[in-house]
């Protein structure tokens, strides 16, 4: 990989604000870079300046800065497209989504020039790698949300900066998906495996490489299984993002990366001991190293977030879901209760034990939280939401304000849906239990 080098791209656009207007750039930038080490070798940025100035819109000022001023004595792409050619022609090219939109952005520049496009030698698209490899812990994985997860700050949504942000970014991924598993920090070495409690249900031997969710201290990472992402130059599709004018963002189903329940390896999943919350002693449930996280396709609601149960006594939301999910998924939820349930009696743990699943009426359930910061009027969501649409694509919703009313018109009981799940011990107020926190949910 010596003499490979790898050109992190981004590019700034205008926002089409009106039906049959398209995408035109407002900025390029660029960084080539030595793959051995990532040494920076030379950087490019321009503002460009599009074909109609009526183009830059108040929202995409608001978005990017970039003003009508900025843009007036700008060279046109045309202008630029030879240099902006060398630079790409014949090197890895990476970036933060530009499989869905940068790329495309540029190759549609070259063409309404009348040029030819350069041709990488590569793809790297950190959004689905990342998603693939560092599963949800940054949330949503757009840029912003991984800045912030990594202490770097607010994104410019500037050309250069973003891509220095980006390539720090990536740094700091893998400087934590590849940092020794460490079980020091855990206070215990005895790990509880559900495949003790699983004597009445057996689970898939299959195993597939787990994306983990969140973290057990500062210190202590899981470390995740999986290729190199430097050597990942291989063309990717079908994972990433692409803005769609009129109809916010619409990605295709990331669950190819995501583990289901019928992949897991029971002997894999353990319960160790988790930092302390509050003077707690609270376990925390791991796989191959990670915080399990599974993915749920399909399941029904039995019950929808009711008005009467939806706020606490200092108004913050507290709205969950039962569902009715396989019967594989609800047995492997049982066992694991248990097995949870009593690494927490082992800590010392005092509290009423609430059972995370049981029957209803002829029907075997679960309960899912959504997830919610903020109190009162204030209140949003943290838990991503989606609707399917056609074939294998879905459109990310906003719901606005939290509100259970709005909330149960959108997901009535009977509603059928896929849901990406992470399981949390909870010890509050004299009652605990194990709860599974929806990181990502979809309607069908």
């Amino acid at each position: 990989m010596g003499g490979v080098e790898i050109v992190f791209l981004d590019v700034e656009t205008t926002i089409p604000y009106k039906k049959g207007q398209k995408f035109e750039i407002l900025e390029f930038g660029a960084i080539v870079l030595c793959a051995q080490g990532l040494v920076e070798k030379t950087s490019f940025c321009t503002y460009v300046q599009p074909s109609s100035m009526a183009a830059i819109s108040k929202k995409s000022v608001d978005c990017n800065g970039i003003t009508k001023n900025d843009a007036a004595h700008a060279p046109f792409f045309s202008q630029i497209a030879d240099h902006v050619y060398n630079l790409l022609d014949g090197r890895v090219w990476a970036g933060h989504n530009i499989l869905s939109f940068d790329i495309p952005r540029i190759q549609e520049a070259f063409a309404e020039a009348g040029l030819q496009a350069p041709t990488a030698a590569g793809v790297i698209d950190t959004l689905p790698l990342l998603k693939s490899t560092f599963g949800c812990r940054a949330g949503n994985m757009k840029m912003a949300s991984l800045a912030s997860y990594c202490g770097l700050g607010e994104q410019a949504h500037r050309s250069l900066e973003d891509v220095r942000m980006n390539i720090q970014i990536l740094k700091s991924c893998a400087t934590i998906l590849f940092l020794p598993y460490s079980s020091s920090n855990l206070e215990g070495s005895e790990e509880w495996s559900v495949a003790r409690c699983c004597t009445r249900h057996t689970l898939n031997s299959n195993t597939k490489c787990m994306s983990g969710v969140g973290e057990l201290s500062n210190s202590s990472i899981g470390q995740i299984e999986g290729k190199n992402p430097w050597l990942q130059f291989k063309e990717m599709s079908g994972a990433g993002e692409r803005s769609v004018a009129g109809v916010g963002q619409i990605e295709y189903e990331p669950y190819a990366s995501w583990l289901q329940v019928k992949d897991i390896n029971e002997s894999q999943v353990c319960v160790v001991k988790g930092p302390s919350s509050w003077g707690k002693k609270i376990p925390v449930v791991m796989y191959r190293g990670s915080p399990l996280c599974v993915y749920e396709c399909d399941a029904m609601v039995r019950f929808s977030v009711r008005e009467a149960y939806a706020f606490d006594q200092m108004r913050k939301p507290s709205f969950s879901l039962v569902l009715q999910p396989s019967q594989h998924t609800y047995n492997f939820f049982h066992a694991l209760d248990v097995s949870v349930k009593s690494k927490y009696m082992d800590l010392g743990g005092q509290s009423q034990w609430r059972p995370l699943v049981w029957r209803e009426g002829e029907a075997d359930v679960i309960r899912i939280r959504i997830v919610t910061t903020g109190t009162g009027a204030s209140a949003t969501y943290t838990t991503q939401f989606h609707q399917r649409t056609e074939g294998r694509l879905r459109r990310t919703l906003t719901l606005g304000s939290v509100d259970p009313v709005v909330f149960r018109r959108w997901m009535p009981p009977g509603s059928r849906v896929d849901v990406l799940l992470a399981p949390k011990v909870y010890d509050i107020q004299s009652t605990a239990g194990l709860q599974l926190i929806a990181h990502d949910l979809t309607l069908h």
